[in-house]
């Protein structure tokens, strides 16, 4: 009986890249959690291959903070209509991709388990961890936007207090940097340091969601999403507050999105067989330009944790997000 090979599995490109593309959805926890909207002008964008920014014009609220006119009946008196700002937010595509080899002899001692088969069930799992990591780095980057730019109206500073470990009147503060719009709040990210200390003091409470059999973890009424990947700010924590559709997502496929290909020669003549993975989507924080010079087609994720390459074009109570400083 002939063995199944990886590339009997990535020859069929487009079936295996639209499972891989899916799974790396269904796992990913900041995307179950909500407060990821896919945007479909985001969508479009980097499927169309046009560039490397996105626009997507927006229209700014009304002011609410001009008075309304006082009715009468004098017909000369008239009222002076007002008009509806717009503005635009910028993103940035990142375009990405990943190789795995595996050498042909190695099946021969290890009792015929391929290790480029283990690996192709892991690339969506791969990926997931990447498309978390650049929406957090992109978290970070705003988060030093706005304590530079913005005087820290994101910003709650837990450090500050007597005892800087997360608690619930830090919650309360940070959600309060919205003002009346702050139960938008549904989801916080943490390390899984800060959500050990919160275990250790019996504060986390599971919950079961309609049509879900899994048990989730929430605290102080919010979803808890747990990932050592939350920063780490010298010897402090950030942890991040999320509404729905707090970051923005669109995906596309490069030209060849999964293949496979093959040395000969290598091993001395006994060859090697290679597994190539390519992404291409943007994260965007809603609400925010992206500004920054990255040195290369796409920005790394150092690039996206500076506070030059964000500037926020939304006012504070249209932003889904605020952050918590802490200790621990």
């Amino acid at each position: 009986m002939a063995e199944v090979r990886v590339g009997d599995i990535v020859v069929q490109t487009p079936q295996f890249a639209r499972q891989v593309s899916l799974r790396i959805l269904q796992t990913n926890a900041f995307y179950n959690a909500g407060i990821v909207a896919t945007n479909p002008v985001i969508n479009q964008m980097v499927a169309s291959g046009l560039g490397n920014t996105i626009d997507m014009p927006h229209y700014n609220p009304i002011d609410v903070d001009v008075e309304p006119y006082i009715s009468n009946d004098d017909p000369n008196e008239f009222a002076t209509p007002q008009g509806l700002g717009t503005g635009v937010m910028r993103a940035r595509k990142i375009g990405t991709n990943q190789h795995w080899k595996s050498m042909n002899f190695v099946p021969s001692m290890n009792g015929r388990s391929d290790p480029l088969g283990v690996i192709a069930g892991q690339i969506a799992d791969y990926w997931s961890i990447q498309y978390s990591r650049t929406m957090i780095s992109s978290c970070v980057g705003v988060y030093l936007d706005n304590v530079a730019n913005d005087g820290g109206d994101m910003v709650y500073d837990g450090t500050a207090v007597g005892d800087g470990t997360m608690s619930a009147p830090m919650i309360i503060r940070a959600r309060q940097t919205k003002g009346d719009r702050k139960r938008d709040f549904t989801a916080i990210g943490m390390h899984s340091d800060v959500y050990a200390n919160l275990e250790e003091k019996d504060l986390i409470t599971f919950v079961k969601y309609s049509g879900q059999n899994t048990l989730f973890p929430t605290y102080n009424g919010l979803f808890v999403i747990e990932d050592d990947d939350m920063p780490r700010l010298g010897a402090n924590y950030l942890s991040i507050l999320y509404g729905p559709g707090a970051m923005l997502f669109g995906s596309g496929e490069p030209k060849r999105p999964f293949s496979n290909s093959y040395d000969e020669l290598t091993g001395n003549g006994a060859g090697a067989e290679l597994l190539h993975s390519r992404r291409e989507y943007a994260f965007h924080p809603n609400g925010w330009n992206y500004t920054g010079a990255p040195a290369a087609e796409s920005a790394t994720r150092a690039e996206l944790e500076t506070a030059a390459a964000w500037e926020r074009v939304y006012d504070r109570k249209r932003v889904n997000m605020a952050f918590i400083l802490t200790t621990g």
